[in-house]
């Protein structure tokens, strides 16, 4: 999931729509399925948590 919803311009702030992920620095925007935004900030935590541990 980082790589899925890592911005470009290194900004990690998003805002979370029904069907779309946007940068709130930059507007990049990711399609996605709709997903509750507990569920979501749930894999995000649990992707960074992941890649941390690798380092």
């Amino acid at each position: 999931m980082a790589d899925l919803y890592t911005c470009r311009c290194g900004n990690q702030t998003w805002q979370i729509f029904d069907t779309v992920v946007r940068c709130t620095a930059c507007n990049q925007e990711f399609l996605t399925q709709h997903t509750a935004v507990t569920e979501f900030n749930h894999r995000v935590t649990q992707e960074l948590d992941e890649e941390l541990e690798e380092v």
